[in-house]
Protein backbone atom coordinates (compact mmCIF):
# COMPACT_ATOMS: atom_id res chain seq x y z
CA UNK A 1 0.00 0.00 0.00
CA UNK A 2 0.87 3.32 -0.46
CA UNK A 3 0.38 5.98 1.84
CA UNK A 4 -0.01 9.54 0.65
CA UNK A 5 0.63 12.77 2.32
CA UNK A 6 -1.21 15.81 1.56
CA UNK A 7 -0.98 19.69 2.47
CA UNK A 8 -3.06 22.10 1.76
CA UNK A 9 -2.21 25.39 0.74
CA UNK A 10 -4.32 29.00 -0.47
CA UNK A 11 -3.65 30.66 -3.60
CA UNK A 12 -5.79 33.66 -4.42
CA UNK A 13 -8.63 32.70 -1.84
CA UNK A 14 -8.78 29.17 -3.38
CA UNK A 15 -7.76 25.89 -1.94
CA UNK A 16 -5.36 23.54 -3.23
CA UNK A 17 -4.59 20.18 -2.53
CA UNK A 18 -0.66 18.78 -3.00
CA UNK A 19 0.30 15.78 -2.49
CA UNK A 20 3.73 16.58 -0.44
CA UNK A 21 5.37 12.39 -0.14
CA UNK A 22 4.72 8.74 -0.32
CA UNK A 23 5.83 6.24 1.44
CA UNK A 24 5.50 2.57 0.74
CA UNK A 25 3.34 0.47 3.99
CA UNK A 26 3.75 -3.64 3.81
CA UNK A 27 1.46 -3.79 6.31
CA UNK A 28 -3.01 -2.77 6.66
CA UNK A 29 -5.11 -0.23 8.80
CA UNK A 30 -7.80 -2.26 9.67
CA UNK A 31 -7.14 -1.49 13.46
CA UNK A 32 -5.63 0.65 15.83
CA UNK A 33 -2.36 -0.65 16.25
CA UNK A 34 -2.14 -1.02 12.38
CA UNK A 35 -2.50 3.08 12.10
CA UNK A 36 0.22 3.39 15.24
CA UNK A 37 2.56 1.14 13.21
CA UNK A 38 1.70 2.80 9.96
CA UNK A 39 2.55 6.28 11.24
CA UNK A 40 5.43 5.51 13.47
CA UNK A 41 7.09 3.33 10.28
CA UNK A 42 6.56 6.84 7.72
CA UNK A 43 6.63 9.48 10.35
CA UNK A 44 7.82 8.33 13.29
CA UNK A 45 4.53 9.83 14.91
CA UNK A 46 5.18 8.05 18.51
CA UNK A 47 8.45 9.46 18.89
CA UNK A 48 8.10 13.21 18.30
CA UNK A 49 9.13 15.83 21.02
CA UNK A 50 5.80 18.02 20.51
CA UNK A 51 2.57 16.46 19.58
CA UNK A 52 1.30 16.30 16.25
CA UNK A 53 -1.97 15.25 15.00
CA UNK A 54 -2.39 13.50 11.72
CA UNK A 55 -5.66 12.80 10.08
CA UNK A 56 -6.50 9.42 7.98
CA UNK A 57 -8.82 9.10 5.30
CA UNK A 58 -10.17 5.92 3.96
CA UNK A 59 -12.60 5.33 1.05
CA UNK A 60 -15.79 3.41 1.36
CA UNK A 61 -13.64 0.09 1.09
CA UNK A 62 -11.38 1.22 3.66
CA UNK A 63 -8.46 1.81 2.11
CA UNK A 64 -6.65 4.60 3.02
CA UNK A 65 -6.91 7.37 0.68
CA UNK A 66 -4.70 10.28 2.50
CA UNK A 67 -2.59 11.28 5.37
CA UNK A 68 -3.01 14.72 6.54
CA UNK A 69 -1.06 16.84 9.16
CA UNK A 70 -3.75 18.85 10.73
CA UNK A 71 -1.78 19.73 14.09
CA UNK A 72 1.58 20.56 15.21
CA UNK A 73 2.02 22.10 18.88
CA UNK A 74 4.27 22.30 21.73
CA UNK A 75 4.66 19.39 24.08
CA UNK A 76 1.91 19.18 25.85
CA UNK A 77 -0.83 20.54 23.48
CA UNK A 78 -1.92 20.50 19.74
CA UNK A 79 -4.46 22.69 18.32
CA UNK A 80 -7.10 21.69 16.23
CA UNK A 81 -10.55 21.77 15.21
CA UNK A 82 -13.52 20.16 13.45
CA UNK A 83 -13.54 22.45 10.44
CA UNK A 84 -9.92 21.60 9.74
CA UNK A 85 -10.02 18.09 9.68
CA UNK A 86 -13.55 17.56 7.65
CA UNK A 87 -11.97 20.73 5.12
CA UNK A 88 -9.26 17.98 4.60
CA UNK A 89 -11.23 14.65 4.60
CA UNK A 90 -13.71 16.41 2.05
CA UNK A 91 -11.08 16.97 -0.64
CA UNK A 92 -10.43 13.47 -0.93
CA UNK A 93 -13.48 11.99 -0.86
CA UNK A 94 -13.24 10.10 2.31
CA UNK A 95 -15.99 8.25 3.66
CA UNK A 96 -14.66 7.73 7.50
CA UNK A 97 -11.41 9.00 9.31
CA UNK A 98 -9.50 8.48 12.02
CA UNK A 99 -7.90 11.48 14.30
CA UNK A 100 -4.03 10.33 15.69
CA UNK A 101 -2.08 12.22 17.82
CA UNK A 102 1.13 11.65 20.01
CA UNK A 103 1.98 12.39 24.04
CA UNK A 104 5.52 12.89 23.69
CA UNK A 105 5.40 12.51 28.16
CA UNK A 106 5.11 9.19 27.30
CA UNK A 107 1.45 8.55 28.34
CA UNK A 108 -1.26 7.49 26.20
CA UNK A 109 -3.94 8.49 29.12
CA UNK A 110 -6.28 10.69 26.67
CA UNK A 111 -6.89 14.57 28.47
CA UNK A 112 -10.20 16.54 28.63
CA UNK A 113 -9.36 18.64 25.73
CA UNK A 114 -8.90 14.98 24.06
CA UNK A 115 -12.09 13.95 24.62
CA UNK A 116 -13.86 17.14 24.16
CA UNK A 117 -12.42 17.23 20.94
CA UNK A 118 -12.94 13.33 19.83
CA UNK A 119 -16.96 14.05 20.70
CA UNK A 120 -17.22 17.26 18.74
CA UNK A 121 -15.50 15.47 15.52
CA UNK A 122 -17.97 12.72 16.00
CA UNK A 123 -20.83 14.69 16.16
CA UNK A 124 -19.98 17.22 13.15
CA UNK A 125 -18.88 13.64 10.92
CA UNK A 126 -22.80 12.49 11.51
CA UNK A 127 -24.14 15.66 10.07
CA UNK A 128 -21.90 15.64 7.02
CA UNK A 129 -21.74 11.98 6.28
CA UNK A 130 -18.13 11.00 7.47
CA UNK A 131 -17.70 8.90 10.22
CA UNK A 132 -15.08 8.99 12.77
CA UNK A 133 -13.66 5.40 13.37
CA UNK A 134 -11.44 6.13 15.98
CA UNK A 135 -9.02 8.30 17.65
CA UNK A 136 -5.50 7.12 18.51
CA UNK A 137 -3.07 8.32 21.04
CA UNK A 138 0.42 7.57 20.80
CA UNK A 139 3.11 7.51 23.15
CA UNK A 140 6.37 5.72 21.21
CA UNK A 141 5.03 2.34 20.42
CA UNK A 142 1.95 1.95 23.22
CA UNK A 143 -1.22 3.31 21.81
CA UNK A 144 -5.09 4.28 23.46
CA UNK A 145 -7.76 3.65 21.55
CA UNK A 146 -11.13 5.66 22.01
CA UNK A 147 -12.88 3.06 20.13
CA UNK A 148 -11.38 0.01 21.79
CA UNK A 149 -11.80 1.88 25.34
CA UNK A 150 -15.98 2.55 24.66
CA UNK A 151 -15.34 6.18 24.46
CA UNK A 152 -16.60 6.89 21.13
Amino acid sequence: MIIRKYETYQNDGVLELVKESEKRYEGTTNNPEEIKDMLNGAFRHGYRSEEIMHLVCFNTKMCCVGVFEIGHGTTTASLCNPKDIFKKALMVNAEAIVIVHNHPSGSTEPSKDDVKLTKKVKLAGEFIGIELLDHIIVANDDYFSFMQNDIL
